[in-house]
């Protein structure tokens, strides 16, 4: 046990179908976790484009289960460009639902670029639908040199 009497612990793998180097074509991953993680593990432990990856713990403080998946397809755009419309969707014994939709572009001439812009909803998980679900929107952006 650490200092302080405070511990955690968690486990995750990653299934990955990639698309070619261009990023065109069919983009498929699937993300499960394990454990309890605290903010900074949850941050860490991230699937790419969301901070809801890891496992946290249920309402008796028994250790999570969350599983998230993405799949996209990389289609040929004017200019050199590539565009993947992809859609999401994050399931944890204890967390939310998080549905997620999106489009991702980056450019064929510069590896180094690219754009996106992301709808999110979250519900609780096993709320029924009795509470009110929580939108979001985010664009994102990245040029690297």
């Amino acid at each position: 046990m650490s200092p302080g009497g405070y511990e955690e612990w968690g486990a995750s793998g990653s299934l990955r179908v990639a698309p070619d180097p261009s990023g065109r074509g069919l983009s498929l991953s699937l993300t499960p976790s394990w454990g309890a993680q605290g903010q900074s593990g949850r941050l860490w432990g991230a699937a790419p484009g969301s901070l809801a990856g890891a496992g946290g713990t249920d309402k008796g403080g028994q250790p999570g289960v969350r599983l998230d998946t993405e799949l996209g397809y990389g289609l040929s755009l004017s200019g050199g460009l590539t565009g993947t419309p992809y859609a999401g969707l994050g399931l944890g014994e204890a967390d939310a639902r998080d549905w997620r939709l999106g489009l991702r572009f980056s450019s064929d001439r510069l590896r180094s670029f690219s754009l996106g812009v992301e709808a999110t909803r979250r519900e609780a998980a096993n709320d029924n639908g009795a509470g009110k679900a929580g939108h979001g929107v985010m664009v994102s952006g990245a040029i690297r040199w």
